[in-house]
């Protein structure tokens, strides 16, 4: 509730100068009035045992299309296995349904470069823009996810040597192997859970729908 007070407050207070602003003739700092929202809506998303300011927030509606473009060019850098087609032809599905989805996405001065979608402790997948891969960027985004879990589960191809590697330094362990109905590829079944130290604020829960992203090693 404090929160949500504050985010209605920061509304308020940034409706206002721009009307003052515009009042006395003032050009509004538009740039810098990004950044303090920005920064006010990654503290809220801290985890509670945080030691240092992760830059990731709660995906919001205008993001949507910048999201999914990015998720799309994740997945065909990392799955050169898969034809381009099978990831082209879920883009609109995607799209819709990343409104439904828990998204956070890793934004700083030089914009969205990464996100990641978490259902009912099932880990959509972490996507990163290529040219920042292995900056933390993945590792923040997971942080944000373990925080909220108890238990988490994904699903990654095999031939994703970078995801898999990537899942095992933090703490996934592979559950099981199959093959994917879809593309016909193997893919394991990884899973994380967290020691029963008594802290965080994970919820523990089952899988929710696919973003088809089957965990894209982009981090």
């Amino acid at each position: 509730a404090i929160w949500n007070a504050m985010s209605i407050m920061c509304d308020l207070f940034d409706d206002t100068a721009r009307r003052v602003g515009a009042a006395l003739g003032y050009a509004y700092n538009e740039k810098e009035a990004h950044n303090s929202r920005l920064f006010f809506d990654c503290t809220r998303e801290l985890p509670g045992d945080a030691q240092q300011m992760l830059m990731v927030r709660r995906m919001r509606k205008q993001d949507i299309e910048q999201v999914s473009a990015l998720w799309l060019e994740a997945n065909l850098s990392a799955h050169d296995f898969i034809p381009a087609s099978y990831f082209e032809q879920h883009l609109e599905t995607v799209k819709s349904r990343l409104a439904e989805a828990e998204v956070y996405v890793y934004e700083d001065h030089r914009g969205i470069l990464g996100f990641t979608g978490i259902t009912g402790g099932y880990l959509e997948g972490i996507f990163v823009k290529e040219e920042v891969r292995s900056q933390g960027i993945g590792a923040a985004l997971m942080s944000i996810c373990r925080s909220r879990y108890y238990k988490i589960r994904l699903h990654v191809f095999c031939k994703n040597t970078r995801a898999v590697d990537f899942y095992m330094r933090e703490g996934f362990q592979i559950s099981r192997k199959h093959i994917n109905a879809e593309t016909g590829q193997p893919e394991y079944e990884m899973v994380w859970r967290r020691e029963q130290d008594g802290s965080g604020t994970g919820r523990d829960g089952q899988q929710g729908y696919c973003l088809r992203d089957k965990a894209t090693g982009t981090v």
